[in-house]
């Protein structure tokens, strides 16, 4: 029979972090009462909660624009966190930076 329960004496991996922070999040319980429950370090699991929640660097949010403002400013603006900011003005042009991003 195979013994999954995490070792006391030994950190959890990165697997086992991601999956106290899956299992928590599908508990009602506070992280204090979980790590408590689990003999985890609170300070520990939220640095790999923390971890675990912070956004892909893949994908940046984007806001759409209303249609009347989208007139005035083209098909669509890309603002990046510099400040800079490209304003897209056909379909076309949107269709190429795609294909170049991905």
């Amino acid at each position: 029979m195979t013994d999954t329960t995490i070792k006391t004496n030994s950190r959890p991996t990165r697997d086992e972090w991601q999956e106290h922070v899956r299992q928590w999040q599908a508990m009602d319980i506070s992280k204090a009462a979980y790590c408590k429950n689990h003999t985890l370090n609170y300070h520990r699991f939220l640095y790999w909660f923390h971890l675990f929640s912070k956004p892909s660097d893949d994908f940046m949010p984007a806001k759409l624009a209303d249609s009347q403002a989208m007139n005035k400013s083209g098909l669509c603006m890309l603002e990046l966190s510099s400040g800079h900011k490209l304003h897209i003005q056909s379909r076309e042009a949107l269709l190429l930076l795609l294909e170049h991003l991905a």
